[in-house]
């Protein structure tokens, strides 16, 4: 058997998330909400090569991502997840004073005109964070680039899940993948909870942001969280990467 011939014959085999595998918690699950039941809207499997499937793996790109033109693939990587928030754009946007500087860097990240990848939008609770951030998602969608929403806590569980499940749905390394490269990637409310995140959560957080700040990947971080409390709470190095200040590549703003 070819290559090719063992990859379509896995993919033939390949079960579809079942809704047991949904997290245990209140957070929507994106493998339900998927238009592709095979790589969960990742864009790509981990395909089992030669030798012990169980530890030789190698990505290739999931049909869904071949096929369909730039819209489909668009809105199955672009789904915000939660539908509420929906309605919140650049167009439905309230100007409020003092937050003039934050709609001028966010405007100018989405729509490719920044020289910065990281924009931390930064402040209290109802100041309008999570609507700006949701706009720069809507508005590269409507320019046709690739951007996803997640909600921090219920991007957590998310990759939390990926331990439980038993079918042949995308595995932890794929999620850090896709999170870690692909597109922009709106992170919101780092800091929401009292109680200081688990190791393994912090380990998790830290891959994303590291590697998207090495690499130059777009990322909007919402906070409430200063510095010196991001460190305490999350750790120095995240903290480190998003508000830096030194190489040009994160942009501060206060709301």
């Amino acid at each position: 058997m070819t290559d090719l011939e063992r990859i379509w014959d896995w993919l033939r085999q390949a079960v579809p998330p079942r809704a047991s595998d949904a997290p245990k918690s209140g957070y929507p699950n994106p493998y339900l909400q998927s238009s592709c039941a095979l790589c969960g809207g990742l864009g790509w499997l981990n395909v089992p090569t030669q030798g012990d499937p169980a530890r030789s793996k190698a990505p290739i790109l999931c049909a869904c991502q071949e096929e369909g033109d730039l819209d489909r693939r668009l809105s199955r990587f672009n789904h915000l997840l939660i539908p509420e928030l929906a309605h919140m754009s650049f167009d439905t946007w309230k100007p409020t004073p003092g937050t003039e500087a934050a709609v001028k860097e966010a405007l100018a990240l989405a729509r490719g005109e920044a020289k910065f990848s990281t924009l931390v939008l930064f402040g209290q609770y109802g100041n309008g964070k999570t609507h700006l951030l949701v706009s720069i998602v809507q508005e590269m969608t409507r320019l046709k680039r690739f951007a996803r929403y997640r909600y921090v806590p219920a991007l957590l569980q998310e990759l939390r899940s990926t331990f439980d499940r038993q079918d042949s749905g995308p595995d932890l390394a794929s999620h850090q993948e896709s999170y870690g490269s692909h597109g922009l990637l709106g992170l919101d409310d780092l800091g929401a909870g009292k109680e200081r995140p688990s190791p393994w959560s912090i380990e998790q957080l830290e891959i994303i942001v590291n590697e998207r700040y090495e690499n130059g990947r777009g990322l909007v971080v919402t906070t409430n969280l200063g510095v010196r409390e991001l460190a305490e709470k999350w750790s120095p190095r995240i903290a480190e990467r998003l508000f830096d200040r030194r190489t040009g590549k994160a942009k501060q703003v206060v709301m």
